[in-house]
């Protein structure tokens, strides 16, 4: 573009505004000697030098048409501005001085002090968003995979990687923008937003199969060891192995855990710690579980181990777990199931009996655990007959640890029990319990009068004697009050009552020869029950 300078508001030519640098104007000349000026065209002499015509400016060596473009007009070689004129292309005006428009990212006050097309911005000469500087002009960034030359022509977020622009490392292009790559068990839509190698597999990043994420590359897992066997006690399991076929690299420990039911027990972690890398490894159990770690050397981890997992349970169902651990982590395991043996029970305690009423008594008693097996409960009755020693009367056998409890019935009313129980288990019978406290039997109806006559003395016709002793013992169902006897010795049935104030009793009636006489006698206990 040609030297111009341009005028805001009227068109006046450049001598009328300020002094211009001017080849013409240095020749001199006379009134009658214009020869001088008119070489240079469209000259004219004035006050004794050339000066261009009206409409033309010096342009250094001839006098040039002014060229008008909107009511602006075009000066050269300015130093100077003001409201007259613009300053050159690429300048600006500032306190009647033109200076050279700013590139990108100089400091700026005005739009017009930067190069065309940016624009001043927080201070700084900027191009529009999403586009970025050539270096002579603003181009729109660009997208991924399109060809660059600097990280500044690409888009925000991408960077220019071997001639186009790509997103960092980790990243992923979202069609937007660049993203995180996400690392493992992370929902995913696409492989491309996974972090390398894992692929987006049913809707998460996963590593291949037997291969796991060690938070920077996936890493193949270790086989299960072999040769795993196991034995079991009541209280404990023996378990042997062999290290794996493909350990895919150095085994640097092996995790044992016992559960039941899913839910850990015990966690061993074997570790090297001679002649290893120092990888950290820690229980996966929860802190409340039983937690053992042993350190191993490295040549011991290859060779067979066998180690005994103590303080189990007897008679319980356990699943073993077992792992070789390599730089991936856990590697494949192998499960087992074993159930451990049962054992002679614990001697029964508490035992207490509590009476039902005449004829029933309950039985309960304790067995600590833990269970010893299946276990069956002998439940021996004794009966105390006065001051003499118990005697065994009978047994009665119920399965089931948690069974501790049973019911008597048939017994005999108002009598002395007491009660013995023994665990037992298919290894053979507990210690037997001590003898609970002796109860005795609700009272019952008394039974029938033993010993019950009635005679009339040979000599003496009007006089009857009836005589009758107390119920047996085991019939008399508690304590024998008074005795009824009903009788019609006067001629209708009356009901007269004896205390019961020995053993036997003796009763006479007076009566009337050749008449029918009927007597009744029963014993009455101390409830009013009658016998």
């Amino acid at each position: 573009m040609s030297r111009q300078y341009f005028l805001h508001t009227i068109l006046l030519v450049c001598l009328l505004c300020i002094t211009c640098e001017s080849s013409v104007r240095d020749i001199s000349c006379t009134v009658d000697n214009v020869d001088n000026c008119t070489k240079y065209g469209n000259a004219k002499c004035d006050t004794n030098n050339c000066r261009c015509m009206d409409n033309y400016y010096d342009d250094g060596s001839t006098c040039q048409k002014n060229r008008r473009r909107r009511n602006i007009i075009e000066c050269p070689k300015r130093t100077l501005c003001n409201e007259c004129d613009f300053c050159r292309a690429q300048e600006y005006c500032r306190n009647s001085e033109c200076f050279s428009q700013k590139s990108i990212d100089s400091n700026c006050k005005a739009d017009n002090e930067c190069l065309s097309p940016m624009t001043c911005k927080g201070g700084t000469c900027q191009c529009a968003l999403n586009q970025y500087w050539t270096g002579y002009t603003c181009s729109a960034e660009k997208s991924v995979n399109e060809t660059c030359t600097a990280n500044k022509e690409c888009a925000s977020t991408l960077n220019c990687s071997n001639g186009r622009c790509q997103c960092f490392p980790n990243q992923y292009w979202t069609g937007s923008a660049c993203a995180a790559q996400q690392s493992a068990s992370v929902n995913c839509n696409a492989d491309a937003e996974c972090l390398r190698p894992m692929t987006c597999a049913g809707g998460t990043c996963e590593c291949a199969i037997n291969h796991r994420w060690t938070g920077l590359t996936c890493a193949a897992l270790s086989s299960v060891p072999t040769s795993v066997t196991l034995s079991a006690t009541s209280r404990s399991i023996q378990i042997s192995w062999s290290k794996p076929i493909d350990s895919k690299s150095t085994i640097i420990g092996y995790r044992l855990r016992v559960l039941v039911n899913s839910d850990c027990v015990v966690e061993i972690l074997l570790v090297c710690s001679t002649g290893c890398t120092n990888v950290l490894i820690q229980h996966v159990c929860s802190a409340d579980k039983r937690q053992i770690r042993e350190n191993r050397r490295n040549t011991d981890l290859m060779e067979p181990i066998s180690y005994e997992i103590n303080q189990l349970l007897p008679y319980t169902d356990y699943t073993v777990w077992l792992n070789a651990i390599n730089d991936a982590g856990n590697g494949n395991r192998s499960e087992s199931l074993v159930t451990t043996d049962s054992e002679v029970p614990h001697k029964p305690l508490d035992v207490a009996a509590s009476v039902v009423n005449s004829s029933e008594i309950k039985v309960t008693w304790k067995l600590s655990g833990p269970k010893p097996g299946i276990t069956t409960y002998h439940i021996k009755v004794y009966e105390m007959v006065l001051n003499a020693q118990p005697a065994f009367i009978k047994g009665e056998n119920i399965t089931g640890f948690d069974k501790q409890v049973i019911q008597f019935s048939g017994l005999q009313a108002y009598w002395n029990y007491t009660f013995k129980v023994v665990a037992m288990t298919d290894k053979g019978n507990g210690e037997q319990s001590d003898m609970s406290s002796v109860v005795t039997t609700y009272q019952d109806a008394p039974g029938r009068v033993t010993s019950f006559e009635i005679k009339r003395p040979s000599v003496i016709l009007t006089t009857m004697e009836v005589s009758w002793s107390m119920p047996l013992l085991r019939e008399r169902n508690g304590i024998i009050k008074e005795y009824k006897i009903d009788h019609n010795i006067s001629g209708t049935t009356t009901t007269e009552t004896i205390a019961a104030e020995s053993e036997i009793f003796q009763k006479l009636y007076y009566i009337t020869p050749d008449r029918h006489y009927q007597i009744e006698i029963y014993a009455v206990n101390s409830h009013n029950q009658d016998g």
